[in-house]
């Protein structure tokens, strides 16, 4: 999968904050888009390296909280607050144009990534606090970004994923330390049933990939093919020298009828994910099709530009099933709690019908152990070699 081009990011940011000014004259705030204030906001918010390891090392809760992070949280409130103001707001069109191909600038998405952290980062400060509630708020904030970066974009369809799952992170963490509170648990459980109801779709993002990537299959665009060969696709294992030469002789039919190629590839991988058929079986018929043009390439010349383009089919499918199982975890999770709340103690089984295991389609293995509880899947990440499992703390 090619890495989009952020060179022309500055001039997408300036333009955006042009355009907030201008619509904010005659328009109340907030604005009816959220990616005016995440332009904004990303004009603004540019930590130094330093400072910004250390907010993500705090909010991926591999350190604790120093007196560095700490006062910068404090320093940038304003900027917490306006994230999630935009967080908040359900249309999100970053105005960018497709027709430059996988070349067009994508959204400022290193500063979302960022900017997520800042959120998480205040949200663990306010649960030390003892202020769950806030902290929840702010946590589930971070986790309605995710559609906001994901729409229709491949890359973005990931980063919405790594902020559904530094947000989980956080949510897993005050869980586990917060007292007994049933309003809170059944805000926070209708909260999350929403966000899960706005996923969006890996089947959209695979296909507006294909339509940019295709956008590409020009002449004018040979030499950076040619680099992108050389740097090393799928084909790089399979005599590049021979596709390098074709590319270099390449005139418009060889476009076009690589474009035919493409698209009906991705057609069969949409069909592939329509099927139903369950992860395990879905990840061997996408491997399939992903070694599909590799094999081909060497004889058809058709399927020359699939080898350099096609994105990483089974790890995307694979980011998709963990991100989502693991938000069923927590969303089964918080059922558990509640039932501890009503009843004083944790449920010997889980209740039917709750959120499931992706990767088996079954419900998730459950115990109870002596600090609280383990939700576990039933089948290995095919792609990690290993079985998910995810620990939640009862506080005595």
């Amino acid at each position: 999968m090619k890495v989009h081009n952020e060179n022309k990011l500055m001039i997408v940011l300036v333009s955006a904050l042009m355009l907030f000014v201008l619509t904010s004259v005659t328009h109340a705030f907030p604005p009816d888009n959220a990616a005016l204030l995440y332009y904004r906001i990303c004009l603004r918010y540019q930590p130094d390296k330093t400072i910004e390891r250390a907010i993500s090392e705090f909010a991926s809760g591999k350190t604790e909280l120093t007196d560095q992070v700490k006062q910068f949280v404090e320093k940038n409130q304003y900027t917490v607050n306006l994230a999630l103001t935009a967080s908040g707001i359900p249309n999100c069109d970053w105005g960018l144009e497709t027709s430059e191909g996988l070349s067009a600038p994508m959204p400022p998405l290193a500063c979302l990534r960022g900017l997520s952290k800042l959120i998480i980062a205040d949200a663990k400060i306010r649960a030390e606090r003892g202020d769950y509630l806030t902290a929840l708020e702010e946590a589930v904030s971070a986790t309605k970004m995710a559609p906001h970066v994901s729409d229709d974009w491949l890359v973005g369809h990931l980063v919405g994923y790594a902020l559904e799952n530094i947000a989980g992170g956080c949510i897993q963490d005050i869980l586990s330390d917060m007292p007994e509170d049933m309003e809170t648990l059944l805000w926070l459980k209708n909260e999350l049933i929403n966000i899960s109801n706005k996923h969006t779709s890996i089947k959209s993002a695979i296909s507006t990939e294909a339509k940019l990537a295709t956008q590409d299959f020009r002449t004018e665009k040979t030499d950076e093919i040619l680099k992108m060969i050389r740097d090393g696709g799928m084909s790089s294992e399979r005599d590049p020298e021979s596709l390098q030469e074709r590319v270099r002789n390449a005139d418009e039919t060889f476009y076009q009828r690589n474009k035919t190629y493409y698209q009906e590839l991705t057609a069969k991988i949409i069909a592939i994910l329509d099927m139903g058929i369950g992860y395990r079986q879905t990840v061997a018929k996408l491997k399939e099709i992903a070694e599909k043009p590799v094999i081909e390439a060497q004889e058809n010349p058709d399927a020359t530009l699939a080898t350099v383009f096609m994105p990483a089919l089974t790890k995307v499918y694979n980011h998709s099933i963990k991100a989502k199982t693991y938000s069923n975890a927590i969303r089964t999770a918080v059922e558990i709690y509640i039932i501890k709340a009503k009843t004083g103690k944790l449920p010997d089984n889980l209740s039917e019908g709750l959120p499931k295991d992706l990767f088996s389609d079954k419900d998730f293995g459950y115990e109870k152990n002596a600090d609280g509880f383990i939700l576990r899947c039933r089948v290995e990440d095919l792609v990690e070699n290993k079985i998910h499992e995810y620990e939640f703390k009862v506080k005595k």
